[in-house]
């Protein structure tokens, strides 16, 4: 969640985070805000988690390689890469940014 010109930015993950905890979503908005800093937490076994899921995802883009597919990886590339690969074809797209109004 961010807060930009006086509107919020969502994501994906911020909306799976205010199903599982709606207080959640009330912490981040004071944060987002300027009004609570975030507190600094820091569990090995997370950093291990999202390491096992990086190299899932790498293996799964790999066996979709295999299979004739071409792809792009477009981690914190704008928007407009996003829609000029869709235009090209591409058959895989890895970590692209789709944006809607608020939501990205």
């Amino acid at each position: 969640m961010h807060h930009v010109d006086s509107h919020f930015h969502l994501s994906a993950t911020d909306l799976s985070n205010h199903l599982g905890c709606d207080h959640l979503t009330q912490l981040n908005r004071l944060v987002a805000l300027g009004e609570e800093t975030k507190p600094n937490w820091n569990d090995p076994s997370l950093a291990v988690l999202a390491k096992r899921g990086e190299e899932h995802e790498a293996s799964y883009v790999e066996y979709l390689k295999k299979q004739g597919l071409n792809s792009i990886y477009l981690k914190n590339q704008p928007v407009e890469a996003t829609t000029d690969a869709m235009k090209k074809g591409i058959d895989v797209l890895v970590q692209a940014k789709l944006e809607k109004g608020a939501w990205m």
